[in-house]
């Protein structure tokens, strides 16, 4: 099965420009440093899986004319990757639409949208019309149709979903990934990583540069690409630091809008 990946966001929580600051990325020219909050399109002939919900959902799925939704993954409850999930609601007036997430995810939706879920919901097409259903770690399951597991990844205080299938990897929210967890990586043979690339600076949240790259090596994806970045990093220096260490050239500054296919 072909499948093909979208980048519909590739910025950190503010999103860059950063409101108030004046830095050389928030002010470039350079359309590439224009991110949005991080998320994906997951899309086949017949299906589009949007992964993670951010407040610029409208504007991305806009910009990328997406005319229906099939499921939804979210990763982790936090504001950047949930908080636009609203915006789901015209693709639910026909059909409702499962919603994949982890238990503790769940919790978190169903006390901050608890419109969606509540018996209270209002008339027809006020709230989307979703179906929560809760993963289970490193257990194999089918969304539509891809056939996919969800790995568990340390995050700050809490824990974010990455996903895997037998081609594709998305780490996008971690501040290190587990020895078994890696091990698991390493032994997929993946055609494709996402990964987590937010600062030069170590942070307790997300990867830095030097353990994004880290990781890269010891993954030995046939590609990788770098997303969820601040405005401490510039594309253009960032790219040409990927080139550097890794003289393949198969690791890849990710951009709003980019695309590629598994």
């Amino acid at each position: 099965m072909n499948l093909s990946i979208t980048f519909l966001g590739t910025g950190t929580s503010t999103g860059i420009p950063m409101l108030g600051c004046n830095c050389n990325v928030c002010t470039s020219s350079n359309p590439f440093n224009k991110r949005l909050r991080t998320s994906f399109l997951l899309q086949t002939k017949k299906t589009t899986i949007v992964f993670d919900t951010g407040p610029d959902l409208r504007t991305q799925l806009l910009r990328e004319n997406v005319q229906d939704v099939n499921g939804v993954i979210i990763s982790h409850p936090h504001a950047d990757h949930l908080n636009g999930i609203d915006d789901i609601r015209p693709f639910t007036f026909n059909h409702p639409i499962n919603l994949y997430t982890s238990s503790n995810c769940a919790r978190v939706i169903h006390e901050r949208f608890g419109y969606i879920f509540g018996s209270n919901k209002g008339h027809i097409g006020s709230s989307p019309r979703l179906l929560m259903n809760e993963i289970n770690i490193n257990e194999k399951m089918k969304i539509c149709e891809l056939e996919c597991e969800f790995l568990q990844l340390p995050h700050g205080n809490g824990t974010s979903l990455g996903l895997l299938t037998d081609k594709l990897a998305i780490i996008s929210d971690c501040h290190e990934i587990a020895d078994q967890t890696l091990l698991k990586l390493k032994n997929s043979n993946l055609d494709a990583l996402i990964i987590d690339c937010v600062r030069e600076e170590p942070h307790r949240s997300h990867l830095n540069v030097e353990k994004c790259f880290s990781y890269i090596k010891e993954i030995g994806a046939k590609q990788s690409f770098l997303t969820h970045m601040g405005h401490e990093l510039e594309h253009d220096s960032l790219q040409s630091k990927c080139n550097e260490h890794f003289p393949a050239k198969n690791v890849k500054v990710a951009y709003d809008g980019m695309k590629f296919d598994v």
